[in-house]
């Protein structure tokens, strides 16, 4: 008499069944962990994306801080303007055009203090404001600021009003625009 071996476990068609269910699963585990990095991510790009253009005008405030000290060594006889630093090649045009302008006004889209022999009494040059992004300032809720000691910072419309209106920053020659917002 012959016996029949009975086979234990599963049958082809069964185990490709379960290989088909963690592969789904797997997949299904795989596109939720990329929907939840894509949540994660997505707001730290829009800030980022946010503070891009604030960063930029700090830099190009510096960038123009630098151009008018070099251009002050190199020609003590010559008032720096923007168009000598222009003329002379210290600066292109794009630096003087701000991520926020054009300023409404049809003034420059910086302000940068050029004259600085009167800079040389003042006790604390971190509080003397020497620059700032005046398109920034008319239509942002904060502004670019260079300080005299070469820094520049992101102040709150009030902080910056607060401290223009402090010696010895001079508001009236700062050519502040009119806010839009």
């Amino acid at each position: 008499m012959r016996r029949r071996i009975h086979r234990r476990g599963l049958t082809n068609g069964q185990t490709a069944l379960i290989i088909s269910i963690v592969v789904i699963v797997l997949l299904a585990l795989s596109c939720f962990g990329l929907l939840l990095m894509g949540g994660i991510m997505l707001p730290a790009l829009g800030q980022a994306r946010q503070a891009a253009p604030s960063m930029k005008s700090m830099i190009q405030l510096q960038s123009l801080e630098m151009a008018q000290t070099q251009f002050v060594q190199d020609f003590p006889d010559q008032q720096p303007t923007f168009e000598n630093l222009v003329a002379n090649n210290y600066i292109t045009v794009e630096m003087t055009q701000s991520p926020f302008g054009p300023v409404p006004d049809g003034g420059g889209d910086y302000w940068l203090l050029l004259q600085r022999s009167e800079l040389e009494d003042a006790a604390d040059a971190v509080q003397v404001v020497i620059g700032y992004d005046r398109a920034m300032y008319a239509s942002h809720y904060a502004v670019a600021v260079l300080f005299a000691d070469g820094s520049t910072n992101l102040l709150s419309i009030a902080d910056f009003e607060q401290l223009v209106a402090t010696p010895p920053n001079d508001r009236d020659a700062m050519s502040l625009p009119n806010r839009t917002r």
